[in-house]
């Protein structure tokens, strides 16, 4: 964050300062109003796939998609974010506290859905399902980062769910759920 200028940020969107200081305060609000923003897009998201109909592997499935593409597409993005939390302890105490509460918009949607197959006692019930999105969310982020591009893209994304899968559901679902996924 701090190695970007707002120049730079004007360039990249094509338009002027002004009209970058009519929506935000300066660089730093820029910064965290747009992750913020599309964090709770992505929140909004999970919210929808929780409240389906579908039975849970398919929410899994759906959330898996959602989270996988929300940061395959915004890794630049994610990379900011990361960046702000390496100089999370210089940031003052109010950016810090909206930072971890986009993030934890991320990780209630998830939970929400990782918490329905818990009551359907398809997760399991020693690891807390808060827990579990965390995980979920961070091999995403992962995944973004380090395999989006390259070749076999959907034979690892299927590897990658069977990998959440085999430590996170009850024995007899994981068998199950890697099946819906080859």
């Amino acid at each position: 964050m701090h190695e970007i200028t707002l120049d730079e940020v004007v360039k990249a969107a094509h338009t002027g300062k002004g009209t970058v200081y009519l929506h935000f305060k300066d660089k730093e609000d820029l910064f965290q109003q747009v992750p913020e923003a599309c964090c709770e897009k992505l929140f909004c998201a999970l919210d929808a796939v929780a409240k389906g109909r579908q039975p849970f592997a398919a929410k899994l499935d759906a959330a898996w998609d959602t989270l996988l593409a929300f940061h395959e597409r915004r890794r630049t993005l994610f990379s900011v974010i990361e960046s702000q939390q390496e100089y999370s302890s210089h940031l003052k105490c109010d950016m810090r506290r909206r930072i971890n509460a986009s993030q934890g918009r991320i990780w209630e949607g998830v939970t929400r859905i990782l918490g329905q197959g818990a009551a359907a006692r398809m997760v399991r019930a020693d690891i807390p399902p808060e827990v579990l999105a965390r995980y979920m969310n961070s091999l995403a982020r992962m995944f973004a980062r380090h395999f989006a591009a390259h070749r076999g893209r959907a034979e690892q994304k299927a590897f990658l769910k069977r990998f959440f899968a085999a430590g996170a559901f009850e024995t007899n679902h994981t068998r199950l759920h890697s099946r819906r996924t080859e």
